[in-house]
């Protein structure tokens, strides 16, 4: 049986990272997935939630040239997604490739440069995210909604659209 503290070296170590590296970001690792307290609970019984979690604080501990994410950011609580989403945009603004397979429209609006959709494994669009939404989606049902502006986003997220001028009688 193996427990996560045991499972962090040999998922590294197949990323190309020695166990001497492992062992330099391990609590860096347990820290960002806050898993601290279940770290030595067999990986057997974590949620998928928890791998989730673990899998991506180990793919971004160091700066990854590409990072496949698969549905990863859609896991955790609000917090924890949003923590994701700012080690995402470190990521990328150190000049990684990310590619991000999701079903959750809104993120991909926000998150991606550039959007490929895919059907029974060809490529059928490839363009900027709203284009290619709207082929998915022509009736804009999944149309995402702007994010509300908080502290914790980024200014750059939120979609700003201007008042519209009041009418003028005359």
């Amino acid at each position: 049986q193996i427990v996560a503290d045991q499972a962090g070296t040999p998922f590294t170590v197949t990323l190309g990272r020695s166990k001497r590296e492992v062992r330099e970001r391990f609590d860096s690792i347990v820290d960002f997935s806050e898993l601290g307290e279940f770290i030595d609970v067999p990986l057997r019984n974590y949620s998928s939630g928890m791998t989730a979690r673990l899998g991506f604080a180990i793919a971004t501990a160091w700066d990854p040239e590409i990072l496949i994410l698969d549905e990863v950011l859609v896991v955790g609580d609000a917090a924890f997604q949003q923590k994701c989403h700012r080690r995402l945009r470190e990521v990328l603004a150190s000049g990684a490739t990310v590619l991000m397979v999701s079903h959750t429209a809104r993120m991909l609006m926000l998150q991606c440069s550039r959007r490929l959709r895919l059907a029974e494994g060809h490529l059928v669009a490839d363009g900027p995210p709203a284009e290619v939404l709207a082929q998915y989606d022509p009736e804009g049902i999944a149309k995402p909604k702007p994010p509300e502006a908080t502290p914790e986003t980024d200014v750059a997220e939120a979609e700003v659209k201007p008042e519209p001028e009041p009418a003028v009688d005359g």
